[in-house]
């Protein structure tokens, strides 16, 4: 059954998104990300639960790398190299703290220019930050970031951070629910940034609501990762895109993170890079995963 919090909040997101999308034009398929999580009763045994899948085109290499930076918080990143737009792309700390992001594809390109990578965003709040709330307040970071969309986790919950052009950013938190993000504005306070929303975007974010609308709860990690490989609505609107032609825009990572209430969390990563088979693991977040004396999962 879902909890009363996560009914209200898929209501909001169901009202406001329709209203947002009839007055905006839509737009093809584009470099893209699905991201979404539960927290709280919604969770088998609490905590929280957070996936990201990446889309990109197919022309770049991925790998996982234990980060350790000389003050601050080690971390398990994701990183990808080649084909532009390389760097961090998702990561999770010793702390606890997941952080992944999605591209504002409803900015135009231009606006998107000229800001700090969305990677050194990521990097300093995966090194500097323990927390949820810790994140949240880096208000300093968000007012000059680029234009992006993140979702946060950590023991006792979840974030959303949407930033727009112009130093404005708005956060969403549920210690008790649920919060999704694909590549266009929700908050109604950011809605005037959504210039051209993409039918892509328009898509994944309707079926994404609807299938954590329809999750039996409480869910296990596993109930996630069946989201994730979600096809219904075909090879470039999918929750996992195949894409619709060699070189189109397709899902090559699904990074997801499990964190209990206490003890050790759980990483499962799915990466389908060009040109290589498939493959998954998934990573116990211990001591061990985040040793200098163990080699980079």
């Amino acid at each position: 059954m879902l909890s009363g919090r996560t009914k209200a909040a898929i209501a909001r997101a169901a009202y406001a998104l329709p209203v947002l999308l009839l007055v905006l034009l839509a737009a093809g398929p584009g470099r893209a990300c699905t991201l979404f999580g539960l927290a709280g009763s919604d969770v088998a045994g609490g905590g929280t639960l957070l996936v990201k899948n990446r889309d990109w085109r197919p022309v770049q290499a991925q790998r996982l790398v234990l980060v350790t930076p000389g003050e601050g918080h080690r971390y398990l990143g994701l990183f990808a190299e080649g084909g532009g737009a390389s760097g961090l792309k998702a990561g999770v700390n010793e702390a606890g703290l997941t952080v992944v992001s999605a591209t504002a594809g409803s900015v135009p390109r231009e606006a998107r220019r000229g800001k700090s990578p969305m990677s050194g965003l990521l990097r300093r709040l995966l090194t500097d930050c323990g927390s949820v709330a810790a994140a949240v307040a880096r208000a300093d970071l968000f007012g000059r970031g680029k234009p992006c969309m993140l979702l946060l986790s950590d023991r006792h919950g979840l974030a959303r951070v949407e930033v727009a052009p112009g130093g404005r950013y708005a956060v969403s938190r549920t210690a008790d629910g649920v919060l999704w993000q694909t590549n266009h504005y929700l908050e109604p306070a950011l809605a005037d940034a959504n210039v051209r929303i993409g039918a892509s975007s328009r898509t994944r974010a309707a079926r994404i609501a609807g299938l954590l609308g329809d999750l039996p709860r409480p869910a296990n990690l596993a109930a996630l990762l069946a989201l994730s490989r979600d096809t219904a609505d075909g090879p470039e609107d999918g929750i996992w895109r195949t894409g619709g032609r060699p070189k189109a825009v397709r899902t090559v990572a699904t990074f997801a993170v499990a964190m209990p209430p206490s003890g050790p969390g759980r990483l499962y990563l799915r990466l389908a890079d060009p040109g290589t088979p498939e493959w998954t693991r998934t990573i116990t977040l211990d001591a061990a995963a985040f040793s200098e004396n163990t080699p980079a999962p």
